[in-house]
């Protein structure tokens, strides 16, 4: 017998799907296009440290950066409570159908961003879904095909380690043509 929660993120999914409208014509920015970048995580394995390194790297070439972390538990400890361009969200603020919400997720969604970045190595589907309703012009991500719906730039990587996925992904930014 299927586990609820797995009948409950496939619902999700298919209402992801059926919303969702990807119908771009942009292609990748370089980095010397982009203004701001926002960067999606798993809060629950990726350290504040590796994080940090990763937002510097943009702000040093400029860039603003904005941040939503998902803490995989159902309420947020004091490490992740909201400051300036660092949001959190924790399973206390998914629907029924695990889809993320809450004012602080909301604002996120709506900014447009010219990359969004995640750096989901497992699949999580509150972070997958963050990228889907997301109004950034160009979403990057690790190739997951179950999630291809959600981005318009996938690698394909094999690393199960957020700082490199990062670099992996930076690649394709850095490509200043």
């Amino acid at each position: 017998m299927p586990h609820l929660a797995n009948v409950r993120e496939n619902i999700g999914k298919w209402l992801l799907m059926r919303s969702f409208q990807n119908e771009k014509s942009e292609m990748l920015k370089s980095m010397k296009q982009t203004k701001n970048i926002g960067i999606v995580y798993n809060a629950t394995d990726f350290s504040a440290k590796e994080l940090t390194k990763v937002v510097h790297f943009f702000e040093a070439e400029g860039k603003q950066v904005k941040t939503l972390g998902y803490v995989d538990a159902k309420e947020k400890r004091d490490e992740h409570l909201s400051h300036g361009s660092d949001v959190f969200f924790s399973r206390k603020e998914l629907s029924f159908w695990l889809i993320p919400k809450g004012e602080e997720v909301e604002q996120f969604l709506k900014e447009e961003f010219d990359f969004l970045i995640n750096l989901d190595c497992k699949g999580l589907f509150p972070l997958q879904a963050i990228s889907a309703k997301s109004n950034a012009k160009i979403k990057m991500a690790k190739y997951l095909n179950q999630y291809e719906f959600a981005h318009d730039f996938m690698a394909s990587s094999n690393t199960m380690d957020e700082l490199e996925l990062f670099n992996d992904l930076k690649k394709y930014i850095l490509n200043d043509e």
